[in-house]
């Protein structure tokens, strides 16, 4: 979840971003079982109340198989906003640099879905790659855990991170200006990096502060 700049007014979600990876085997050996079938009951949900949900795609060599179909899949159930991820080695994939998909199959898996799906449309080109910001955006989004456990990113997820649960409180009282989610999003990581040469890879454009934090824990 992408949350908005101000808690006060009616709007406090910018989106709603859904993971789901591949298909239900695969996707399930990767994020654990049952979670495709919640993952689309949840895109599912956001779209019958009227709010247009994301669908969040890592794609992975181990997932590339079943790219054609979950785009597919997708847009023939009405969820037509999807974002397709490489694969980063951060988190569980630290050091998984083999699970990297080759581009080019990406591209192609993405063609053909796009033919079956819209035969008579030609394919939006690629867009360009927006410029790389130092910060990472942490601050402002959110990963809601399956128990309603609220971090600040999809990474992030050590307990001292824990910014609250969804089933407790409201995520107005959880997203609080002077909240973990508040203080993240003030964090100059310029300035941090000049503070403690331990973290100076923050300064450089792309950065994932959890992977950062994983590499200088302890």
């Amino acid at each position: 979840m992408v949350a908005s700049d101000s808690v006060r007014g009616k709007t406090f979600a910018d989106e709603v971003r859904v993971s789901v990876d591949a298909l239900s085997s695969r996707n399930d050996a990767l994020r654990g079982a049952g979670n495709f079938e919640q993952a689309m009951r949840a895109l599912e949900c956001f779209y019958s109340v009227g709010f247009e949900p994301k669908a969040l795609v890592t794609i992975t060599a181990t997932s590339l198989p079943d790219l054609e179909e979950l785009l597919r899949l997708l847009i023939e159930r009405k969820i037509t906003r999807i974002n397709l991820n490489g694969f980063r080695p951060i988190g569980r994939g630290a050091g998984h640099w083999e699970w990297r998909a080759n581009t080019e199959d990406v591209r192609e898996a993405v063609r053909r879905a796009w033919e079956r799906c819209y035969p008579d449309r030609v394919a939006p080109p690629e867009p360009e790659k927006p410029e790389a910001q130092s910060n990472c955006g942490v601050g402002s989004f959110l990963n809601v855990m399956p128990n309603g456990d609220v971090f600040p990113c999809h990474v992030l997820t050590e307990r001292e991170f824990r910014c609250g649960n969804v089933r407790e409180q409201s995520l107005v009282e959880i997203c609080r200006h002077n909240g973990l989610l508040g203080q993240l999003r003030r964090l100059d990581f310029h300035s941090l990096a000049q503070a403690d040469e331990r973290v100076a890879g923050l300064t450089r454009p792309g950065t994932c502060l959890g992977a950062v934090y994983a590499q200088t824990k302890g």
